[in-house]
């Protein structure tokens, strides 16, 4: 969103002047935590007790395998 560039009304414009293109895609999610143990295992998968990078967070993060769905 691109409310610096200001409409022809002379109001900011909150819609976005383009579509982002795949490289400027928002990075994904692994990236942005760091895995600490597993806590769980089943099935399709591991869960992970992960830490948000830069916050400190803890969440869980569901590891399916990839050989289930392809």
């Amino acid at each position: 969103i691109n409310i610096a560039q200001p409409n022809p009304s002379g109001k900011p414009s909150l819609m976005p002047t383009r579509e982002p293109s795949p490289r400027e895609a928002k990075p994904s999610l692994i990236s942005l935590v760091e895995k600490k143990e597993v806590v769980g295992r089943g099935g399709f998968g591991k869960v992970w007790r992960v830490e948000v990078r830069g916050t400190g967070r803890s969440l869980a993060l569901k590891e399916m395998s990839k050989a289930l769905y392809y």
